[in-house]
């Protein structure tokens, strides 16, 4: 549980550094077309279900939900990782190299 709590201030951290250097990914991940994946897949799928699941199972006793909650959040984790590095690669726009000596750089590899 304090994993993907952790994981989640990573992604914070991530997406301020991500705000200032590439406004527009951030902005299509926050508000844009990708915000109903990021809200409801990455963090609610992949990162709350599995934080509530976790929470319930510690709090309740030992039993067959017990043995079983560790698969279910491990299947949220798993779907949510996916979805992460999915939504990291859909957001990445291709934006001008600032640079400050005078030459032309041709787009494309």
């Amino acid at each position: 549980m304090f994993l993907i709590i952790a994981e989640a201030i990573a992604i914070y951290l991530y997406l301020t550094l991500v705000f200032d250097r590439a406004p527009e990914a951030a902005r299509l991940l926050l508000t844009g077309k990708l915000s109903g994946l990021f809200w409801g897949g990455f963090l609610g799928a992949g990162l709350l279900v599995p934080v509530a699941i976790e929470f319930y199972s510690s709090v309740r006793d030992a039993g067959v939900s017990q043995s079983l909650a560790p698969l279910v959040a491990g299947a949220f984790l798993l779907v949510g990782g996916f979805l992460m590095r999915l939504l990291i690669l859909a957001a990445g726009i291709r934006s001008p190299l600032m640079v400050r000596t005078p030459f032309k750089v041709r787009p494309g590899f």
